[in-house]
């Protein structure tokens, strides 16, 4: 169980970032990393 909880916190630190990239403007990036984030 707190392995799986890990694993969800980190996907979402990532959908986070690519949030983050995305203000920034850099969109194909961040879409790129949402993706990832939820196949991982």
């Amino acid at each position: 169980m707190e392995t799986q909880e890990i694993l969800a916190a980190h996907k979402t630190m990532k959908v986070m970032a690519a949030a983050i990239e995305n203000a920034k403007g850099d969109r194909w990036v961040a879409e790129t990393e949402v993706l990832r984030a939820l196949q991982a």
